[in-house]
């Protein structure tokens, strides 16, 4: 240690509230105090973090000593006592950066289920917290599941106390309560949620390894996880492990942070398998692609502006579990004292927010104050990344800069949201929500880093009251318009609707008629899971009345698509019903019209088609014998099938055209219905003419839809077709159905049997 200038200012995060018995501190070092201090209450906690070993991850939840009072700031700080001197200390937190303990809410909100509880959950997960609340959660017979006072923030998880699977079917009823010096101030609303089946078989889903592990880093990013699966990841020198069940598991891919960086080594993998302890199921295990020895760091990044009056920046693309040097710089060298440079060790996340020093000016009369960033592997695990663009500080509001004042939208609120937009707002500045009464919803500003940018408050509002934001900049402050927060105002939701029809291999949804403040979900064919169990969609906060949901998996054709909507103060989740009817609608492929010449090989995405020349014999009435040629034919195809056209002669000078399909792969047709499309180009010849007869060239569309008997329940070795086909015939237009067919008839029309 070479002096203060090397530690860093520990991080502490909200919300805080007079019960509130755990603060959440971040950018804590191994083998330091850290001390947390009131403005009224003083001394509040001193807690010395033993160091855990190689490479720890700096998150820490650390417990008061004395409990916060309502009103005070508090502010961190950490320190080392060196036997050879004085302590190597940190500075406290900027003011503009301290956390406020709020008061409690005259009405506590209800909490909210951040993932689906099912048969084989050991845990559930809830949002909207009051932290320092006890949670409960019983079955609806009276049976108690939890009751536990919330620690851990906002967000937490509770274990479900609970001997063997639960009971699928029935409620779970939740809700928070707090106790305040021995009198009860209340129970919030309670809520009530389905228990699931599942259907969940052994072996569960096998994960995939979304990306390759690198060295110096400590993200494992998986696919296929199932919500609340305990999660286990073996690294090649030592077995880790991360859990699943926070809400966090996306539409694609979930990132764990594991306690140490992956090792490096060769030919090394990873190992990972989920279970679900409960039921006593578990998947196989899947291995990772062998781990990348990570050559250099990337370079890290600051995306936002900087100015004199702000003490805080976000520094991204980062390596977690790594090193990042923070260098002060005074036109463009390194400050001429010895407090120009701090090292955030080991780095938390891809990105950390860094808190300038006291000692660091922005301000220098020496000159220009910037910074530069480069990350380094921690034991040399990899080359140190280049040096970063230098950050420089802006002086006072920019020359004839002007901004808008920002706008918050819906223009209203109902009870139980917790998330609104803010329109024509500055990147870079600082923003925070309140209310009318004073208080901060947020536990402290936050970085505006796009707009218009959504913010997700920390607990849901269930009371009246009206909220505005106030966005600071460089020495100015701008107040946005008022909402109010009102019950809403009906006692059901209107039916959402598709803004666009759901498509095939779509991993999204486009649904209107929602209403802003509520949460929503898909269902297919009346299932909130697919078939190997993975949700179809996470729960999303309605941002606006038309939104896109993202799915965990494609659609396929023939899926029946739903969407449900609920508001705990307009309708309860455990009766979905009333918030939308789940819409079903026919999910095709999407459909292209696609020309080439026959004797090629046609590629249509993602598969291809192999076409042949075809021609037949024609007996017209008034020109006589004539030869029929298909000069070009394409299809607009989305499945995995190959597809010739041809003409059936049925008796002479009449016939119809025939699709023949051939499935390689039948398992790749889900039941329900199936539609192609195309288009051929039909020329005329005379008899051993080799060019062919002016103006008697036809275009001729064709559509195809198949039905896979959705009650047959085999492998799909055998399957029913129900086909119609739109043909043209000496010029005459029509439809026939292949069991009105006259003649007979080759290729898959009809029922194949096995």
């Amino acid at each position: 240690m070479s002096g203060y200038g090397e530690v860093t200012i520990p991080i502490l995060h909200g919300p805080l509230y007079p019960i509130t018995p755990v603060m959440h501190v971040t950018g804590v070092r191994p083998e330091y105090s850290l001390i947390a201090e009131g403005t009224l209450s003083g001394i509040l906690a001193n807690y010395y973090y033993p160091k855990p070993g190689d490479r720890p991850l700096s998150d820490q939840w650390i417990p008061f000593d004395i409990l916060p009072r309502e009103g005070e700031y508090i502010t961190v700080r950490q320190t080392k006592q060196f036997r050879a001197g004085g302590p190597d200390e940190s500075g406290t937190t900027p003011p503009e950066l301290r956390i406020q303990v709020q008061a409690l809410p005259k009405t506590l909100p209800p909490t909210t289920l951040l993932t689906p509880v099912h048969i084989c959950s050991d845990y559930i997960s809830l949002g909207g917290i009051i932290p320092g609340a006890w949670i409960h959660a019983q079955l609806e017979s009276g049976a108690n599941l939890v009751s536990e006072q919330a620690r851990k923030g906002a967000k937490d998880r509770f274990h479900l106390n609970y001997n063997g699977p639960l009971p699928g079917g029935v409620h779970i009823v939740v809700w928070q309560s707090v106790t305040e010096k021995g009198d009860s101030t209340g129970d919030s609303k309670k809520l009530k949620y389905l228990i699931e089946d599942g259907k969940f078989k052994e072996p569960l889903a096998e994960l995939q390894f979304y990306e390759t592990p690198k060295t110096c880093y400590n993200e494992i990013a998986l696919a296929n996880m199932l919500d609340s699966a305990y999660i286990r990841v073996v690294a090649p020198d030592h077995g880790q492990s991360f859990d699943a069940n926070n809400g966090n598991v996306d539409s694609y891919k979930f990132a764990g942070w594991l306690p140490q960086a992956v090792g490096a080594g060769e030919p090394y993998v990873a190992e990972a398998y989920q279970s679900f302890d409960r039921c006593k199921l578990k998947s196989s295990v899947s291995k990772s692609p062998t781990i990348i020895k990570t050559p250099k760091l990337g370079t890290p990044k600051v995306s936002s502006p900087l100015c004199d009056d702000k003490r805080t920046f976000t520094v991204g693309d980062l390596a977690t579990g790594q090193s990042l040097w923070v260098t002060r710089l005074v036109n463009g060298q390194p400050a001429p004292d010895h407090h120009y440079e701090q090292r955030i060790e080991p780095i938390p996340g891809p990105s950390v927010e860094f808190q300038i020093p006291e000692n660091w000016p922005l301000i220098d009369p020496a000159g220009a104050v910037s910074f530069e960033f480069v990350q380094k592997g921690i034991e040399s695990c990899s080359v140190a990344s280049d040096i970063s663009e230098p950050l420089r500080v802006t002086i006072g509001p920019p020359s004839g800069s002007s901004r808008e004042r920002p706008v918050l939208s819906p223009g209203k609120m109902y009870y139980c949201s917790n998330v609104l937009r803010v329109d024509k707002v500055t990147i870079g500045a600082s923003l925070q929500i309140l209310s009318d009464n004073g208080r901060m919803l947020l536990p402290r500003p936050i970085d505006v880093t796009e707009s218009p940018m959504v913010v997700h408050l920390p607990g849901r509002i269930y009371e009246k009251t009206e909220l505005f934001a106030l966005e600071t900049s460089c020495h100015t402050g701008l107040f946005s318009n008022r909402i109010p927060v009102v019950p809403y105002e009906k006692d059901r939701l209107p039916d959402p609707t598709f803004a666009k029809a759901p498509m095939a291999f779509s991993r999204k949804v486009d649904v209107a008629g929602l209403v802003p403040g509520a949460r929503a979900y898909v269902v297919v064919n009346s299932s909130r899971r697919t078939g190997s169990g993975k949700l179809w969609s996470q729960e999303v906060d309605v941002i606006s009345e038309r939104q896109e949901i993202p799915l965990n998996e494609q659609l396929r054709v023939g899926n029946k698509v739903g969407i449900v909507q609920y508001l705990c103060d307009a309708t309860d989740s455990s009766n979905p019903s009333p918030t939308g009817r789940q819409v079903r609608l026919l999910v095709f492929p999407p459909v292209q019209d696609r020309d080439t010449i026959f004797h090629v090989q046609l590629r249509v995405a993602p598969f291809d088609i192999t076409a042949q020349a075809l021609q037949w014999n024609i007996n017209h009435p008034q020109l006589g014998p004539l030869v029929a040629k298909i000069e070009s034919f394409g299809w607009g195809v989305d499945l995995e099938y190959d597809a010739q056209l041809r003409h059936q002669d049925v008796y002479p000078g009449v016939g119809f055209w025939v699709v023949q399909i051939s499935v390689p792969n039948p398992r790749h047709l889900i039941p329900g219905w199936v539609q192609i499309s195309g288009k051929a180009h039909i020329v005329l010849y005379k008899p051993g003419a080799s060019t062919p007869m002016p103006g008697m060239a036809q275009d001729i569309q064709l559509n195809a839809r198949f039905l896979r008997d959705p009650t047959d329940s085999s492998d799909m070795d055998c399957f029913d077709w129900d086909v119609t086909f739109t043909y043209a015939s000496d010029g005459k237009i029509g439809q026939w159905k292949d069991s009105e067919v006259p003649g007979p008839v080759s290729g898959l029309m009809g029922k194949k049997t096995c």
